[in-house]
């Protein structure tokens, strides 16, 4: 599982994106990985969260449900969407709270190539070390 934190100027954690493995099944469309976004209490659901790399690939994704520890949502990891966070450089994401405030960060994509090359069991290639 790959996990990525979104801080604020404080310390404190506004939002976490990971992407995990999905469990074999035939009724998925070549997708095996998923991105779910875990944000505090007190996310406006309605609004979902948005996601875009860049200023190409962009999604929305909604809230599926809540626990003490915060709200999450969650969508396959498309091909497209892999090969947009693969040549982008930044993932903007966008929630509300519940006073309607839009708040949102941006998460480097620095290392997510190599990051998915390892949760899918490839090799990584080493600067300077041979083929």
């Amino acid at each position: 599982m790959l996990t990525q934190p979104l801080l604020l100027k404080d310390g404190r954690r506004l939002l976490a994106l990971q992407i995990a493995s999905l469990p074999p099944s035939g009724d998925r469309s070549g997708d095996t990985h998923a991105l779910v976004l875990s944000a505090p209490l007190g996310v406006h659901l309605p609004f979902g969260a948005r996601l875009q790399v860049d200023d190409s690939v962009s999604l929305k994704i909604v809230f599926e449900r809540c626990d003490e520890a915060g709200c999450y949502a969650g969508t396959p990891l498309t091909r497209n969407l892999d090969i947009a966070m693969q040549e982008g450089s930044d993932l903007n994401i966008s929630i509300r709270d519940l006073n309607g405030r839009e708040i949102t960060g941006r998460l480097s994509l620095l290392g997510y190539s190599a990051g998915m090359r390892a949760l899918r069991g490839e090799s990584l290639q080493l600067p300077g070390a041979g083929s």
